[in-house]
């Protein structure tokens, strides 16, 4: 594959940023898109050999932006637990079928990698799933989150371009993904231990999953996945070895950032689910007044409610050997970026 024209798209994102660079440094001729324009410097600084700014919401241009690439890594999705689901389908699905689309009429790929998400399970627990959750179970009904909804869609609409049209589509389903260089998601959650806000039960954490994975792996295992003719139609889950349960994931958190862990004693799971949804209605109300983004977000607190344990196994068969399997290393390293950054 180095050499090879690749196309990025949501270039100017975390992982995005990160795969442009990573498809650089292996000798890849990069073209990297973004929605805004403004990003176009950074990207082309992490290595992209052309930036073409184009919104995958309007078709005009798409085709033009495929001609002559060899592999699409598709990445380029709102990722926002707070927007509507109108404006999350509109980008995650309705974007990825116009990209789809331009592929089809364009030819000439040889694979597209869609980025989906283990969100699409929906709430993860022992009635709704066998743990460690496999590739092959079927999806729960029980699936709240608008964002989790439309990236069930986009996976849908990916699969059905494969079986229809014959276009070599492989599907990730990443983790929260964290690394140096993160903003939102686990970043989050990382300011809230620090800042000893978040509260967990710690019983109830000690018997579940949080699951995580590096970025760098999610870049690598896409690279790598894209190599594999037998990684055509399947999907994949991107997580690392889940080396520590929550309880274990959050007071390393909490040691790494000199923060002491908010634990609780013994109490329902009802119970501190409401506890929950009133911090982050006060994160809600506070966030208003100050006139900021609100940091405690209902859907990304449903992790500490499930036991979101995700099998990696499919994609070490493959023969994908992860950089980061232990998060301690990773963590370590993620959260001495934000300490010289002053961002905690």
């Amino acid at each position: 594959m180095s050499g090879e024209t690749v196309l990025v798209t949501g270039a100017g994102g975390f992982n995005g940023r990160r795969m442009v660079r990573f498809l650089s440094e292996k000798g890849y001729l990069v073209r990297a898109t973004d929605v805004r324009g403004d990003v176009a410097d950074e990207i082309r600084a992490s290595g992209a050999s052309e930036f073409v700014r184009a919104d995958l919401v309007r078709r005009d241009g798409l085709e033009r932006l495929v001609k002559d690439v060899d592999v699409v890594f598709h990445i380029a999705a709102l990722f926002d637990y707070l927007a509507p689901l109108e404006k999350l389908r509109l980008v995650n699905v309705e974007g990825t079928k116009n990209l789809l689309d331009a592929v089809v009429k364009e030819g000439g790929v040889s694979r597209v990698i869609v980025w989906s998400s283990v969100a699409v399970y929906g709430i993860v627990n022992e009635r709704n799933y066998r743990l460690p959750v496999t590739e092959d179970q079927p999806l729960t009904p029980e699936c709240p989150g608008a964002y989790d909804r439309s990236k069930r869609e986009q996976e849908e609409v990916a699969l059905r371009y494969f079986r229809e049209h014959e276009l070599p589509v492989t599907v990730i389903r990443p983790a929260p993904i964290y690394g140096p260089g993160n903003m939102y998601g686990v970043y989050n959650l990382i300011w809230f231990v620090a800042k000893g806000v978040l509260p967990f039960l710690s019983e109830n954490a000690a018997k579940i999953s949080l699951p995580l994975v590096h970025v760098d792996d999610v870049c690598g295992a896409a690279h790598f996945l894209a190599g594999r003719k037998e990684a055509v139609g399947e999907i994949y889950n991107v997580v690392d070895d889940n080396t520590l349960n929550a309880k274990e994931s959050l007071e390393l958190v909490a040691a790494l950032t000199g923060a002491r862990p908010v634990e609780l004693p013994i109490a329902p799971l009802k119970l501190f689910a409401k506890l929950l949804r009133q911090l982050s209605k006060v994160s809600a109300f506070m966030a208003k007044r100050r006139g900021e983004r609100q940091r405690i977000e209902p859907d990304m607190l449903n992790y500490l409610l499930g036991n979101f344990y995700f099998s990696n196994e499919k994609l070490k068969k493959a023969g994908y050997k992860f950089k980061y399997p232990d998060r301690r290393v990773g963590l370590a390293e993620t959260i001495s970026w934000y300490m010289e950054k002053g961002l905690l």
